[in-house]
């Protein structure tokens, strides 16, 4: 017996082997095998199946009989899905914030909210946003260790031992919150080693080039300008991980993390970072420092990462992850971010090569049907509510337009925001924080 499931408006991996032609192709063969038809829903509402049916709709299917229209039983109230268009990134980030922020301080459970993005590379920007708002979360997704900027830290302090001599290294390093320098010293000694022209590792390690800058609080300085030396000959002797473990404990960088809202997530990236020397080491008896940094090195100039794999930050928290990475999963509450064209559909052609998987390459508007799934997917994850989200404005001021899936869906089934109001708000809560 041989028993077949799948749901043509899901299939999204079509990059892993996944295509609807696999259906196609299994009826062919097996014309007279049994096709049941699953109608009912049992996870959202009657608006939110209308919504995404009136979307996947615009999909062409080579055979009507896979597509069914879906009927909610859940007995959740129906509400529109709600879109907020925004002028800036930075709106819609602190937008998503204290809505979500909203949402569990009326008794909605964290890990009953969602948030859905396109690529990998935009946790990091949602991450910090509700960081800053103290909200609980957990990133479900394969992202790179090094966006987050507690490792490019890490990572420059190692940098900065390996070459003490770099200004540039030294000079971020000086800058680091964990650190503690007090940073009008900082600025002092930026002016003083201009003025003087001398490597900037000569002025911090002298009391008398200190004085002379006028440092408030010459200590501080010095013990990171010994603790710098000392490592710095400690790479040179030690094998990479105890003098890893070392810099990382003895640094604060470790209690940093540690004091963080999210600090299981952070941790998590450092072990990743640590089982990745430990596999760089377990080859080469006498890796040392200098053979990191140039890994690092490697790592930046290809543009290649290192995957932190799923990191759950506890039991409540609300979950952060790709709409890829969201198939099979529901939430109460599910937030769709930077709905934007050429985001979410309409993606720029890697043209560099082509392997000839397939004698029948997917052409643009297979690409289109698939982001269109996709979009589909990310909606039919919310059982009570929707909320999709974009802005006119990219994080470098670059012009942005909404996905054309927005334009696709049945306007009754959406409520648009006016977000003018939102936006002045919060600019006048910026300027007050600035006065003051």
């Amino acid at each position: 017996n041989l028993f077949v499931v799948g749901d043509e408006k899901q299939a999204i991996f079509r990059f892993q082997g996944a295509s609807l032609d696999n259906f196609l192709y299994f009826k062919n063969i097996y014309p007279e095998a049994a096709v049941v038809r699953l109608d009912e829903n049992y996870r959202s509402t009657q608006t939110i199946l209308d919504a995404a049916s009136s979307l996947i709709e615009k999909n062409a299917v080579k055979d009507e009989s896979l597509r069914v229209r879906l009927r909610a039983n859940t007995g959740h109230r129906n509400v529109a899905l709600s879109v907020y268009p925004f002028s800036k990134s930075v709106y819609e980030m602190n937008f998503i914030a204290e809505d979500i922020r909203k949402k569990i301080k009326d008794g909605v459970n964290p890990n009953e909210i969602a948030v859905l993005y396109r690529e990998n590379k935009d946790a990091s920007v949602i991450s910090r946003s509700l960081a800053r708002a103290g909200i609980p979360f957990a990133v479900e997704s394969d992202e790179d260790i090094f966006s987050d900027e507690e490792i490019i830290k890490l990572a420059m302090i190692m940098r900065s031992i390996n070459d003490l001599n770099n200004d540039e290294f030294l000079s971020r390093v000086l800058c680091f919150d964990f650190l503690d320098v007090d940073y009008s010293d900082v600025l002092k000694i930026f002016r003083y080693n201009s003025s003087k022209k001398i490597p900037l590792i000569d002025a911090l390690r002298s009391s008398a080039k200190l004085k002379e800058a006028g440092i408030e609080k010459p200590e501080k300085i010095s013990l990171v300008a010994g603790n710098l030396l000392k490592w710095s000959r400690l790479s040179q002797n030690k094998n990479i991980l105890d003098f890893f473990e070392t810099v990382v404990r003895d640094s604060g960088f470790l209690n940093h993390l540690l004091s963080l809202g999210n600090s299981a997530e952070k941790l998590a990236r450092l072990d990743t970072l640590f089982e990745e020397i430990k596999k760089l080491a377990q080859n080469h008896k006498d890796y040392r420092l200098r053979d990191f940094v140039k890994y690092l090195d490697i790592l930046d100039n290809h543009g290649i990462s290192i995957k932190s794999g799923s990191k759950k930050a506890g039991n409540r928290g609300v979950r952060i992850m790709t709409a890829h990475k969201s198939k099979g999963l529901e939430y109460e509450f599910v937030y769709i971010v930077g709905a934007t064209d050429g985001h979410w559909g309409n993606k720029r052609e890697m043209k560099n090569f082509k392997i000839p998987i397939s004698d029948a390459p997917v052409g643009t508007g297979a690409q289109i049907d698939d982001e269109r799934r996709l979009f589909y997917v990310a909606m039919t994850r919310a059982k009570k509510e929707a909320t999709i989200t974009y802005s006119l404005e990219g994080g470098n001021g670059e012009k942005l337009l909404p996905c054309q899936f927005l334009g696709e869906i049945d306007g009754h089934h959406l409520s648009v925001a006016d977000t003018k109001d939102y936006e002045e708000k919060y600019s006048r809560q910026k300027e007050s924080a600035f006065s003051e």
